[in-house]
């Protein structure tokens, strides 16, 4: 194991992922590395590729899934498919459902809450889930555990087509 604490002219210090140093005569950081001060370059995580710092990884190994987070760090994992609580957001990519969801289609899609959570399904088609005991006003309940977002003029009511009350003033027409 070497460690360099600085280069002579022109050289990079490569910061390995051990802590080790090593001195490297490179224009600019090579793949598996990122620029993290002048003259220096440290090693991304063993899964990246490229990397544009070290909790951001850019590029995965072949067949690894970009796994985003809703912080916008991001790191690889060998799945063949989007774990529960991320959604495939493009080529091998995932992305993180909403901090609510178990499962989702997209960020703005949750499919499946934690038990005893609602699904809250809006008017436009967004989804997202609420730990709420029944399901609040202007909303109805469309099956079990889920509420269905009430039209736009009704204030109440009992089903998709039904309207029990109008919003402002709005006749009630039966």
């Amino acid at each position: 194991n070497t460690t360099c604490d600085s280069c002579a002219g022109g050289d990079l210090l490569m910061i390995a992922s051990d802590s080790t140093s090593d001195c490297q005569t490179y224009g600019s950081c090579p793949n598996g590395w990122y620029s993290s001060g002048a003259s220096e370059c440290t090693q991304c995580g063993s899964t990246c590729v490229t990397c544009s710092d070290g909790i951001t990884c850019d590029a995965c190994a072949g067949g690894d899934l970009l796994m985003i987070a809703n912080d916008a760090t991001s790191d690889c994992q060998t799945h063949g498919s989007c774990p529960d609580g991320w959604y495939f957001s493009g080529a091998s990519e995932c992305s993180r459902c909403g901090s609510t969801c178990v499962t989702c289609s997209d960020n703005v899609t949750c499919d499946t809450c934690a038990v005893g959570d609602l699904l809250m399904i809006a008017t436009n088609a967004s989804s997202d889930c609420q730990t709420h005991g029944s399901c609040p006003s202007g909303w109805y309940s469309s099956d079990a555990n889920e509420c269905t977002q009430c039209g736009a003029t009704c204030v109440t009511c009992s089903d998709g087509i039904t309207c029990d009350a109008c919003a402002g003033g709005d006749l009630l027409m039966i």
